[in-house]
């Protein structure tokens, strides 16, 4: 950044700055070609070369420090290089691109959920520095946790494609406590549940039956399995006589991964005494 004296006043010029990071938060685990570009300004008549940086901060690899991806020096290097400390190459590609507005760009060959996490575009040069970060979660049914280096390419690539992240996922009334129970297994990353309730003579301003979100008041349960998958259960204990006798109540759990589009639910009724 340089400040230039103009009719008296201070006028900033930034040499270098990242217009936009570009490219999906969530994907599915085992899509392919998934792309991240960075978008940049660069003034030559204001400095004499700079940096290109990729790093990424995966939520359970590298022991919560950012792995160094990539590097490219403007006037040192051609092609932009795969950073290999971290085993990464085999799995990310790096391009540059210099049309009419220049971009770096990382591309996940096979987004598993071990590459779920914070990615960084920084570029460096004498007068200037600008750095932008990307949030990328990759949800599935699989995930595998595993902190040593040594073994990090084993772990990344067993990682195997699924469109339905709950491998199972149940919502019952057990009727000889009172007590609803939602279920979803296989989930990754951590799930959010919530159950709401519909109750037939409750209606809003606009006509419609207003629903209640039950979940402050319901019991909620994570476990984890040695593969990173988590399960999670809400559970609820009816009072009878907040049901009717004729007029169905309404029950609906819903399960979602934030930071991502996925949501599942279902739905039952319930009436005062019925077994």
């Amino acid at each position: 950044m340089l400040a230039i004296i103009l009719g008296g006043l201070p006028l900033t010029v930034y040499a270098i700055k990242i217009i936009e990071l570009s490219g999906p938060h969530s994907v599915i685990n085992g899509t392919e070609n998934v792309t991240l570009t960075c978008e940049y300004s660069y003034d030559e008549k204001a400095d004499s070369g700079y940096v290109i940086k990729w790093l990424v901060l995966c939520d359970q690899l590298f022991n919560n420090d950012p792995a160094h991806i990539s590097q490219w020096i403007q006037k040192e290097q051609s092609e932009p290089k795969c950073t290999d400390g971290y085993r990464l190459c085999p799995l990310i590609t790096v391009n540059n691109a210099f049309d009419e507005t220049p971009a770096s760009s990382i591309t996940l060959i096979k987004a598993t959920t071990s590459l779920n996490g914070k990615y960084t575009c920084s570029l460096a040069s004498l007068n200037g520095f600008s750095s932008s970060s990307h949030n990328l979660t990759i949800y599935g049914n699989y995930f595998c946790i595993n902190a040593n280096l040594i073994t990090v390419n084993q772990c990344l690539f067993l990682a195997s494609p699924t469109t339905e992240p709950a491998k199972e996922f149940s919502f019952q009334a057990l009727r000889e406590n009172n007590q609803i129970d939602c279920t979803a297994v296989g989930l990754f990353p951590m799930p959010t549940i919530e159950l709401y309730q519909t109750p037939p003579k409750t209606e809003s301003k606009t006509g419609k039956k207003e629903r209640i979100n039950l979940s402050d008041s319901a019991k909620v349960e994570y476990t984890q399995s040695e593969s990173g998958q988590y399960t999670v259960k809400i559970s609820y204990y009816v009072n009878d006589t907040s049901l009717d006798e004729k007029l169905a109540t309404h029950f609906e759990c819903v399960i979602s991964i934030p930071g991502t589009n996925y949501t599942e639910s279902d739905s039952f009724a319930l009436r005062k005494g019925e077994k």
